[in-house]
């Protein structure tokens, strides 16, 4: 009695909807761009624009948050903005374009104050479209130096500031780039990109982004002594200091290797090893270890500058090649986190290329000073006018306050005073003004993934809403013995949490976003606007709520604490009912009592879907969002298959594409219960559209069969097909949970299919829960046809 609702009405209506492809030749925004997914929101947290908000001393996000940042999350954008600037930069370098000359005048002072003190006038010069000429008297870093015979830092040690371009690479000065990098990811990038590009001539650009951080990279770290020990005006940081550090990037991150760079030979190697580090000092103490005569009381402070001992002749021959060494060097850089003291230039110059070379903000942990120094030439002296918490502009007040009531709700909102998210939420039913809560235990004990997910989770949302009550997903082993996996499921966030967010978490945010609860979180209004509430529980940091203990959840029915809001358990016998029978459910296909069917069941009636698509997504609006994991395996496939990368994709033709259509279709254990379509009536759909959009169209084949993911007939489409690879299918009649033991994994793979085919700007499917999860994600497709007028789904 099923039928599908592929294939029909064939492929003249699919090239209407296609067919202005070839003609706007430029990628659909909704393809092009991160999926939403049901609103699913993937916001950085930050306000500057790369999520620091300069008074940093430290910054150790979690590893979700760290590939969270502004620069990761628009990585694409940042690598064209940098090149566009890059071409911009090095064109005012160049002699035949004449661009106008900005004089440096750098005294002679320590390695790191000079290099730093020059990329800041720098970067005011290319700011302002000049070029920048290095201006100073003799300085024995260079002079005394033996490894170089030159006597200045570029040209010698670095790049020149000036070299040769042909006369068509001065066009690039028409417009005003030189501003666009400071205005847009802020001064301290911008100041880290002029620094980067005076060291090395290059930006690094042809490097591959780096993968996520891992315990085999490396922290670097930079241990500034020396005169710092007994200028009264400095800090010397004790070891304790640069032990502590460590730890915590060890704690966060568990890296195992550790880089060290300093102008003193006593540091803290043993306790360093004993946290776990492989230790490797960078630095050759004997060239410059500017700590051995610091204790000479007859000479004055400034006679223990390392610039008046390198020019005595006291620091080793070759000192100033090792310091710059330890500056720029390749095995410093290669570190993805640093400890250091941004009140020191060296080691804001090292934070600095780290920055540029892995285009990405890395953690850090400073003994002093804040991120906000690093772009200036002071020292400890400015560390308070710098980093001290000085009065808040307007602008942000408004944007702190905006922070901490989303940090406030967040955390509120990840457990509402539970336990764990296995407890019913009796607090969120009590300030959403619901009657109870019901538990949505699953559908029947055959079901699969995106019947437990979306069909189920679905129908208990619409019974939920008819009797005012709360869903909540307790999904267990006994109900869902299909899709759960103890050793991932069995914790404290179970099945539900592992793959979305709590249900009643997104119901809240809701509510507080659209005011239909008054929000008492404001850190300026405090607990004023408690008296106007009808929860009053809210205040006082929400914890006020009475707390719900784990051992409650086996009533049924009943009262489950002092705030009387009952909790519902429906048997199997029901939900069974509820599944197939229901008058008032949604269907993914033909099934259930006669009189909520079409009279023709052999043929594709488009109203009677439209009805239960749109039902199916105004429940999942509201409470359905999928966690930021499941988001970002999608949105690789589809990134992937907007470029010509071919990440866990098998594709019969490479090639940027502009349209999506996905295909799903269903096999195994689904033949003979329901009509399931041969690949050929899938293909004779697609050849057409194929033949006339050619590689501008991508095709995604999302399937449970091996078999069909195989077959050969998708090779004879001319177009880009593609099918990921290394997916857990089922064959031979059997489905995928039945051949394979791997719950989790199988479980990710539907969602992400579900997640990749809802952002198709056409969807070829047969009758199956898959196919219909994404239509019910991507409800009205009409509406959203970037490459036509006419509807997504045949």
């Amino acid at each position: 009695r099923a039928v599908t609702t592929a294939l029909l009405p064939r492929a003249a209506p699919l090239l209407a909807a296609l067919g202005a492809a070839q003609h706007h030749g430029r990628f659909s925004r909704r393809f092009h761009a991160r999926p939403s997914f049901a609103g699913q929101e993937r916001t950085w947290r930050a306000d500057r624009p790369v999520g620091l908000d300069g008074v940093n001393r430290s910054w150790l996000p979690s590893p979700t948050e760290l590939e969270a940042q502004p620069l990761v999350r628009r990585s694409k954008q940042f690598a064209r903005d940098l090149r566009n600037w890059g071409r911009y930069a090095k064109a005012l370098r160049c002699v035949a374009c004449n661009a106008p000359v900005t004089e440096v005048r750098t005294p002679c002072v320590g390695l790191g104050s000079l290099v730093v003190s020059f990329a800041q006038a720098y970067a005011r010069a290319v700011a302002a479209g000049n070029t920048t000429r290095l201006v100073q008297d003799q300085c024995g870093w260079f002079a005394k130096d033996q490894s170089r015979s030159c006597s200045e830092l570029f040209g010698c040690y670095a790049p020149s500031l000036q070299e040769a371009c042909p006369p068509e690479a001065c066009g690039v000065l028409a417009k005003p780039s030189g501003v666009k990098l400071l205005r847009k990811w802020g001064p301290t990038l911008h100041f880290s990109a002029v620094l980067y590009l005076a060291l090395h001539g290059h930006l690094g650009l042809n490097r591959e982004a780096p993968p996520p951080l891992g315990r085999a990279d490396c922290a670097v770290v930079h241990v500034r002594r020396g005169d710092a020990c007994v200028n009264t005006n400095r800090r010397c940081h004790s070891n304790d200091e640069y032990v502590e550090a460590a730890r915590q990037l060890k704690d966060a991150y568990g890296l195992e290797s550790l880089r060290v760079v300093s102008d003193d030979g006593n540091l803290p190697l043993d306790r360093w090893r004993r946290l776990g580090y492989d230790v490797e000092v960078l630095s050759r103490s004997e060239a410059y270890d500017v700590s051995r005569s610091v204790a000479g009381a007859a000479k004055s402070l400034r006679d223990h500058f390392p610039e008046k001992r390198m020019a005595r002749g006291e620091l080793g021959p070759t000192a100033t090649q090792d310091a710059l060494r330890d500056m720029l060097g390749p095995r410093t850089l290669e570190c993805r986190a640093f400890v250091g003291s941004f009140s020191a230039s060296m080691s804001k110059a090292i934070f600095a290329q780290l920055l540029i070379r892995h285009r990405r903000v890395p953690p850090f942990v400073s003994v002093g000073g804040c991120v906000r120094q690093a772009r200036f030439f002071d020292a400890d002296a400015e560390e308070y006018p710098r980093c001290a918490a000085s009065p808040p502009t307007e602008a942000e007040r408004r944007r702190n306050r905006a922070a901490a009531l989303r940090e406030r709700r967040e955390r509120f909102g990840r457990v509402q005073n539970r336990d764990t998210l296995r407890d019913p939420p009796v607090c969120a039913a009590r300030l959403l003004g619901k009657r109870g809560v019901l538990a949505v235990a699953g559908a029947d004990l055959g079901a699969a993934a995106a019947t437990v997910f979306f069909t189920a989770v679905v129908n208990h949302a619409l019974h939920a809403e008819r009797f005012d009550l709360l869903p909540w997903a307790s999904l267990g082993l006994a109900d869902n013995p299909l899709v759960y996996d103890r050793g991932r499921h069995d914790g404290k966030q179970g099945l539900w949490a592992t793959y979305f967010e709590p249900l009643e978490s997104v119901a809240l945010r809701r509510a507080f976003d659209d005011g239909t609860i008054a929000d008492p979180r404001d850190p300026e209004r405090g607990d004023v606007v408690c008296a106007t509430l009808r929860a009053p529980e809210l205040c006082a940091e929400l914890d006020t709520c009475p707390r719900v203990a784990s051992s409650v959840a086996q009533f049924f029915n009943k009262t489950v604490n002092a705030s009387q809001v009952p909790v519902f358990r429906k048997s199997g016998q029901w939900r069974l009912w509820m599944h197939k029978k229901a008058p008032w459910n949604v269907r993914a296909w033909y099934y259930g009592p006669k009189r909520t069917l079409p009279r023709n069941l052999t043929t594709y009636n488009a109203s009677w879907f439209a009805s239960q698509r749109s039902r199916a997504h105004r429940a999942l609006q509201k409470y359905v969002r999928f966690r930021a994991d499941v988001v970002k395996r999608a949105a690789e496939v589809l990134d992937a298959l907007a470029s010509s990368k071919e990440t866990d994709l098998l594709a019969v033709q490479a090639g940027a594409s502009k349209c999506l259509v996905g295909v799903h279709a269903r096999g195994t254990d689904a033949d003979g219960r329901r009509s399931v379509q041969p690949v050929e009536a899938y293909v004779a759909v697609l050849a057409p559209v194929c033949s006339q959009l050619g590689s501008a169209l991508a095709v995604y084949v999302a399937t449970d069969d091996v078999a069909i993911a195989s077959h050969p007939r998708w090779r004879a489409l001319s177009c880009r097909v593609a099918v990921a690879s290394g997916v857990r299918r089922g064959s031979d009649g059997k489905a995928a949970f039945e051949v394979h033991k791997d719950r989790h994994a199988t479980n990710v793979e539907v969602l992400t299919d579900v997640a990749v085919l809802s952002s198709a700007d056409a969807l070829v499917h047969g009758a199956s829960a898959v196919s219909e999860a994404a239509q019910w994600l991507a409800w009205p497709p009409v509406w959203r046809q970037p490459c036509g007028s006419a509807s997504g789904a045949y």
